[in-house]
């Protein structure tokens, strides 16, 4: 039988041969439904005929446990859910789905005589709904630890956000999340892809040259989502997006050290159903997207794909003239086959694209006064730029990979195949005027990384299970970045300086994670990972002419290193109830190490510049956590609460330095720090009714450095860092979504959201510079609407709806100007749909 498939026809045979009505010692756990009926077919000794249907892999099946008979228990599988099920003969059961009033093969009904019913776990239509709706509370499914499991379950913080809620809070690409997710901020200096700000739990990964990787990791359908320049991804058929908060090298390998982002899409089914939708917005917004899937050999081949194109005019103006900054322009695709090659093997392949095309918001000069030259304004209000240079970037990113299941009964294999390539080039105004003085011409970097993973699993019905696999990758990144100086540059005139560098790495891991169930409450989750990282400079050098001859002008720089790591984890979690769960859990991660490929003054007489300046080590991570999952007033109320304490040791510090040479900022990067992180996570979903719900979450984070001597130096005194903030952490962050449901006569359902987000100050840099602190922020944005029964919907939308002004990020730039980059205004918009299918 194909595990997880959601629209597969399957017969489940056991070896045992049982009575219906003799007591059999069961021991079936709390799982997805559709896999709890397969252990109550091999416990019994039937079998077992499960169709198609939504309820039996979404649904999670009560624990049962005992000396019961097999329909009892099998009557308490189904209770409050939409299926019955029939006695077709002796030894074969039938599940039934009455909410689609499906069909089972007639290769059955034909040759065997009229079906007795033994049990029917009936439930009038309107009770079935409103308990599908209950259970969708908090019965959440999640692909955390690589197998399916009830989000109650999982020793681990994770936020969960489904297709459903995504879609109600105007989440279209992953920094959108943010608004949502306690513990997590996304942002980029100025809406640049290459400089992605992506924080969990006040570690936050801010690449900016090849040699350097963040400690986060995007994820889509297992598969690594590759360089930072590419986590940004449009969300499109999204089942669910799982944030997993604290290292999980275990089962997801190095460069997870802060967490993970699981991103979820839908599988193509048995029912042609797609949707086509219109979002047209202030700003000349318009954005299409549609979406098909269906079979193509019934109950063999399915497909399904997606597409989408985003416009929006920019929102800051350019007083030098042409388009406004901050604009949207992209678009791309999915393709999905699914192949049910027999009953135990699947194959999905999914191939995507995304191309976007943007003039990005360029910081401004935070004095709307200053002037540079001869009376030259900076920028004259909020939003606005004076600048000759146009920031421009176009990045292009696409993916393949193919994942073959199969299911040998005793065991699950798995085989997943990923390739994927990011481009992006980046052009920017350095001097902020109008001035031709300074100017980044043309950043180019293509990185491309391919992966094989193999995995074997356990059943999960014993005492004992298991995961255990092997994981290959290779990546290739080559950048080239070419700074430009115009006849106006006050230190020495027009010139050019291009840095470039390739790098490469190769490396595996073996990993294993299990899990002991001591007793039926109290089980002992313990994983190992071993991963060994080959990584070479296959080239870094740099040529120039004018201002930067003799500096950033140096010959070719080769060296190589290798990081091996062992990252353990071990968790001891405790059933209370079905209802509640606590948990302790303890885990190692790690970063490996690499060289500060950016712009770095070279040896003397053009030689490249020592190792010791270029090069830096691993950082490791060390989390303790303890968490508690709970449901209450009849699983209306959901709260789960995480405490945890972090040891992070050799921290990769990526600085800005002021050079008086140069008059530039320069970064360097070094292992000179420890900080301990500690906090909690708090979030809740309460369905107050059937219509009316709401979702919140409050994260606490107190990240600081415990020691980071000589992090600067001023006039030749060393400045430590002690005590001070970690970069790009707010101590207090928090989100909530309310949300209203209600039918209108007998084809039309009002639906109506409402949410707020709040975030903390925080700091942009290790100093704590009082000029760069953000200031706390708090937002609003809606959405309400009509949905009718024959699949049209219309909505108003809104973010930012107080219209208030904030602060994105600060930093300073070129002749130390304080340079700051503003929020979006308010938005607003309408949004027409239609789905079929469905």
């Amino acid at each position: 039988m194909v595990i997880g498939a959601s629209l597969a026809l399957a017969v489940v045979t056991a070896d045992a041969q049982v009575s219906s009505q003799q007591p059999v010692a069961l021991a079936i756990k709390s799982q997805i439904l559709r896999d709890a009926l397969n252990d109550w077919a091999r416990q019994t000794g039937f079998q077992l005929i499960i169709p198609s249907s939504e309820a039996a892999n979404r649904l999670i099946a009560p624990t049962v446990t005992g000396n019961l008979t097999p329909s009892a228990a099998l009557a308490r599988l189904l209770e409050g859910t939409s299926l019955t099920y029939e006695l077709l003969n002796e030894r074969i059961v039938v599940i039934r789905d009455n909410s689609k009033m499906q069909k089972i093969s007639t290769e059955y009904s034909e040759a065997k005589p009229e079906p007795t019913r033994i049990a029917q776990a009936t439930t009038p239509r309107r009770a079935a709904a409103s308990a599908d709706r209950q259970r969708d509370v908090e019965e959440v499914v999640v692909t955390a630890q690589k197998r399916s499991e009830r989000l109650q379950d999982v020793p681990i913080s994770i936020a969960v956000l489904d297709g459903d809620v995504v879609e109600k809070a105007s989440v279209t690409r992953v920094n959108d999340m943010s608004k949502l997710v306690p513990n997590m901020a996304f942002e980029s200096a100025y809406g640049s892809s290459m400089d992605n700000r992506l924080t969990i739990r006040g570690i936050t990964g801010n690449v900016r040259n090849a040699g350097f990787e963040s400690g986060v990791s995007v994820y889509v359908d297992g598969v690594y989502a590759g360089r930072p320049s590419a986590q940004n991804l449009n969300l499109m058929d999204i089942e669910r997006v799982e944030v997993l908060r604290g290292p999980q090298g275990t089962l997801f390998g190095k460069n997870t050290i802060a967490g993970v982002i699981n991103v979820v899409t839908k599988k193509p089914g048995d029912e042609v159903e797609g949707k086509v939708v219109a979002n047209i917005g202030n700003y000349n917004k318009v954005n299409l997207s549609g979406n098909l899937s269906g079979p193509l050999i019934d109950q063999k081949l399915y497909m399904g794909g997606s597409v989408y194109s985003n416009n929006r005019d920019g929102y800051v103006e350019n007083f030098y003239g042409g388009d406004d900054l901050g604009d949207e322009n992209n678009y791309g695709g999915n393709l999905k086959l699914r192949y049910l090659a027999s009953d135990s093997v699947e194959v999905n392949f999914r191939a995507d694209y995304l191309k976007d095309d943007n003039l990005f918001l360029y910081p401004e000069p935070f004095d709307g006064t200053s002037t540079m030259g001869d009376g030259i304004v900076y920028s004259p209000g909020i939003r606005t730029v004076n600048i000759d240079g146009i920031p421009n970037e176009q990045r292009e990113v696409y993916g393949m990979a193919l994942t073959v299941d199969y299911d040998m009964e005793a065991l699950t294999f798995t085989s997943i195949s990923a390739y994927n390539s990011s481009e992006f080039t980046h052009s920017e105004d350095n001097d902020d005027s109008p001035l031709d003085s300074l100017l980044v011409d043309g950043w180019h970097e293509l990185s491309k990384f391919a992966s094989q993973e193999f995995r074997l699993a356990s059943p999960t019905t014993g005492k004992f299970d298991y995961l255990v696999g092997a994981y290959f990758f290779w990546q290739s990144v080559v950048s080239d970045v070419p700074f430009r100086t115009g006849p106006a540059y006050p230190f020495g005139g027009a010139g050019l300086a291009v840095v470039y560098s390739d790098i490469e790495s190769t490396g595996g891991a073996l990993f294993a994670h299990t899990n002991y169930h001591v007793t039926d409450q109290l089980t002992l989750t313990a994983g190992l990972r071993y991963t060994l990282d080959r990584k070479k400079v296959n080239d870094y050098h740099a040529t120039a002419f004018g201002p930067f001859d003799g500096l950033f002008d140096f010959s070719s720089f080769r060296d190589k290193r290798e990081d091996s790591d062992v990252s353990p984890m071990v968790s001891l979690s405790y059933a209370f109830s079905e209802d509640a769960t606590g948990y302790i859990k303890a885990a190692r991660g790690f970063k490996s190490g690499g060289w500060n490929t950016d712009y770095v003054v070279g040896g003397p007489d053009g030689t490249p510049p020592p190792a010791s300046a270029l090069d830096f080590d691993p950082e490791y991570a060390t989390t303790y956590e303890i968490g508690f999952k709970s449901s209450l007033l009849d699983r209306r109320v959901t709260m789960n609460i995480a405490a945890f304490y972090t040891d992070y040791e050799d921290l990769q510090v990526q600085s800005r330095v002021f050079d008086t040479t140069t008059n530039l900022y320069l970064y360097e990067f070094n292992n000179a720090a420890t900080s301990t992180i500690q906090g909690i996570e708090v979030e809740g979903l309460v369905q107050f009714t059937d219509s009316f719900s709401l979702r919140g979450g409050v994260g606490y984070t107190d990240a600081v450095y415990e020691s980071f001597k000589g992090a600067s130096e001023v006039n030749g005194v060393a400045i430590d860092y002690d005590d001070n903030r970690l970069p790009h952490a707010p101590k207090w962050n928090s989100s909530l979504m309310l949300t209203y449901e209600r039918p209108i006569g007998e084809d039309m359902t009002l639906t109506a959201s409402i949410d707020h987000s709040f975030k903390d100050s925080f700091f942009t840099d290790a100093a704590n510079d009082p000029d760069l602190e953000v200031d706390s922020r708090s937002t609003i944005g809606a959405r309400v609407g009509l949905a009718t029964s024959n699949s049209w919907e219309v909505f108003l939308w809104g973010d930012n709806l107080t219209d208030k002004d904030y602060f994105v990020t600060k930093q300073k730039g070129t002749g130390n100007v304080l340079r700051v980059t503003w929020g979006m205004p308010r938005t607003y918009g309408v949004q027409f749909g239609y789905s079929f299918g469905k």
